[in-house]
């Protein structure tokens, strides 16, 4: 570039800026005046401070600096938040040792009042990068060769390295030339992403036009699946939304469709995929009629291949409703400090994003993007890329090849794990990339993911997996919906009775190593019953499967599945599945309840720490780890039936048992509600002397 604008500096902020060039962006031996080296232990805490730089002596003197200089008035911005702590003074902090606040070329900006300031995993909000401004990323999946057309000045070390600028335009043509670098990638390199076997084409599609045509709906049943590239917008409905597809306005919009009368996420869907070069986009307000319930209904049913056969699905990442818009102008404030270096607040990685934003908590966003081969993600300052085999950002911050499915003994995969390791999982499972589809645990981890999101219409439990379902039916199925993978109420037949043994998702903190006394999820009732006690669906909230087991561990199945009847049975959307009941041969035991001693302490408020403990008829207390599904804090008489009994070397065994109360009809004996599940360390060898105080009967789950 030449001729490029630099930003106003105060005499502060040049100090600042100037010395981290001088000092190659790595910490000193020594540091000049202005600069200060904080201990690590602080009021009790530990923190990652490194060296730090003082810089406004209040709030009050950065307002009044930030009307002439650029990076205080970037740094003012910032803190405009309602919670945001501005007592004290301020500091910059380049050198961060520890936790999430690492990363050359990076600074974290604090008041010395805030309490947690610099803490130890504790995020800190206000945190800025260098990066490379102003040169063309003709090749983004190697950012450092661009990066390092910038190093001048003796500056030898690069700031964080590898990192571009984001656009400050959302819309400008570098954005997009990154977008067709992903995908020509992809599309190269990456064999299980490639646009495989056609599927159905939607009914209608979006022909996106051009600047001389209008979009306007296609109907698709002439066009060839196998050549027919479209895009799919994935999103937050936010609310009523006026101009969408119904009956009446079906005619109108196969004649056209005028862009500034559509929603804002529509009309930049439609400009997205114009872009990228695609004839067609789908999105569900515009292809399926809204006031007819045999369209939606008949629409529904095909969402395994909407999503499935998309090119690419466009996530509208950070835009809570339809009129929000995915790609804005000045997105990004950025001080340019030289030609080709600028400063801009570093942009949330995907982690992050995908665990606030507000399609990670909803329930049909849930396989819209597992089913997907090729994510774009659009978020406020940049957009992100998401395959079977890489992410990448826009700015090539932390862009890689993530570890999937490495999930410990013991542990759910919903636990710990970053939210892109979970996602990318749960996607290669789906696209038969992990041996049998990652077996039933890829189905287990699946329900665990969408059980801790939210439906509008609770009635949606099963439409809205549906799609994940169909295509596991064909993974364990050899490729064809299996007979032997019949599936009830979110559950395959052919894993009963381990599917069982779900329960409320309990929360292991990360330096704990063993299960016992946590925090439990509170799981609701829906309001109108939608699946039988036994499943997972018959709860709102999020649960765990207890389907790991320690190396060498050896599980035995305790009990014999005898069949599962009633309506909706084999049915991925039942119409209904009052009735349905699984038939069990297993031991069976008369037992209390026992809440934790804690409960009407003030110790334990919460109501999710409310592990109890069980208590055979004639025996002290027996087995501790008890979660019900509700009503946790009242004692009561139950029933246990033993389903697996798992024994580990040198170790204590365990048994996992499900906890029963009879049926309201006195005249049918042996039929039972589930009411909650134990997971039991008793002992070495103690399986012959538990099952003396249980019978061996047939019963039935309703």
């Amino acid at each position: 570039m030449t001729g490029v604008n630099l930003s106003p500096l105060c005499a502060l902020c040049r100090q600042f800026t100037t010395q981290l060039l001088r000092f190659d962006f790595g910490p000193q031996d020594e540091y000049p005046a202005g600069w200060v080296k904080k201990s690590q232990r602080q009021n009790g805490a530990f923190r990652a401070w490194g060296a730090g730089f003082n810089h406004r002596a209040s709030f009050a003197a950065l307002q009044e600096s930030a009307t002439l200089c650029s990076l205080c008035d970037l740094l003012l911005r910032d803190f405009a938040g309602p919670d945001d702590v501005t007592a004290g003074s301020l500091q910059l902090f380049p050198f961060t040792e520890l936790g999430s606040n690492c990363g050359t070329g990076t600074f974290t900006a604090v008041f010395t009042d805030d309490p947690q300031a610099m803490e130890i995993w504790t995020p800190q909000p206000h945190t800025f990068m260098f990066a490379c401004g102003g040169v063309p990323w003709r090749d983004p999946l190697n950012a450092k060769k661009a990066m390092r057309a910038v190093a001048r000045d003796g500056v030898r070390a690069l700031p964080s390295d590898g990192i571009r600028a984001a656009a400050s335009d959302g819309w400008n043509p570098d954005v997009f030339e990154t977008i067709r670098a992903w995908m020509a990638a992809c599309d190269e390199g990456h064999p299980r992403c490639e646009h495989y076997h056609p599927h159905p084409l939607p009914t209608r599609l979006i022909a996106v036009g051009s600047d001389d045509a209008l979009p306007h709906l296609v109907l698709t049943k002439d066009l060839d699946p196998a050549s027919t590239d479209y895009a799919t917008l994935s999103h937050c409905w936010g609310g009523f939304i006026a101009n969408r597809l119904t009956l009446a306005t079906l005619d109108e919009k196969r004649r056209g469709m005028h862009l500034d009368s559509l929603a804002r996420n529509f009309r930049d869907t439609i400009l997205i995929a114009r872009q990228l070069g695609m004839e067609y986009a789908w999105i569900d307000a515009l292809c399926i009629v809204q006031d007819s319930p045999e369209d939606w209904a008949a629409e529904a049913g095909q969402m395994v291949n909407v999503y499935a056969g998309s090119r690419l699905v466009i996530t509208g990442l950070e835009s809570p409703s339809s009129e929000a818009g995915l790609l804005h102008q000045n997105r990004v404030p950025e001080v340019v400090l030289l030609d080709g270096l600028v400063v801009q607040k570093r942009p949330p990685l995907l982690d992050e994003l995908l665990e606030s934003c507000a399609l990670s908590r909803r329930g049909w966003c849930l396989q819209e993007h597992l089913m997907a081969r090729r994510v774009l993600h659009i978020g406020r300052s940049e957009v992100h890329w998401e395959c079977l085999r890489r992410w990448e950002h826009e700015t090539g911050w932390a862009s890689g090849a993530p570890e999937t499915g490495q999930d410990g003994p013991g542990a759910s995969i919903y636990d710990h794990s970053p939210r892109s390791e979970k996602d990318m999982h749960l996607r290669r499972v789906l696209a038969a990339d992990l041996d049998n589809g990652g077996g039933w645990k890829g189905w287990y981890a699946i329900v665990e993911e969408f059980s801790a999101r939210a439906l509008t219409y609770q009635s949606d439990v099963f439409p809205a997996v549906a799609g994940v379902a169909n295509i596991f039916s064909r993974l364990v199925g050899g490729g064809e919906a299996s007979p032997t993978a019949h599936y009830t109420a979110g559950l395959w037949h052919a894993d009963l009775p381990d599917g069982l043994l779900w329960g409320a998702r309990q929360v292991m903190e990360r330096m704990r190593k063993a299960p016992g006394f946590n925090k439990c999820e509170v799981l609701e009732r829906p309001e109108t019953a939608r699946a039988p006690s036994w499943s997972w669906a018959s709860v709102i909230g999020s649960v765990h499967f207890n389907y790991n087991h320690n190396p060498g561990s050896r599980p035995d199945q305790a009990c014999v599945v005898l069949g599962v009847d009633g309506p909706g049975v084999g049915s991925l959307i039942p119409a209904s599945l009052a009735g349905a009941t699984v038939r069990i041969r297993g031991f069976v035991a008369r037992c209390q309840y026992i809440p934790p001693p804690s409960w009407e302490s003030s110790e334990y408020p919460d109501p999710g720490y409310n592990v109890g403990s069980l208590k055979l008829d004639g025996e002290d207390q027996w087995a501790s780890d008890c979660v019900m599904d509700f009503d946790r804090h009242q004692q009561r008489s139950c029933h246990a039936l033993l389903v697996r009994w798992t024994s580990t070397p040198n170790t204590t065994e365990t048994a996992s048992l499900l906890i029963l109360e009879a049926a309201d009809d006195p005249g049918e004996s042996g039929v039972f509600r589930r009411i909650g599940v134990c997971q039991a360390r008793i002992g070495d060898n103690a399986l012959a002397k538990i099952l003396t105080g249980f019978d061996e009967r047939d019963i039935r789950i309703i």
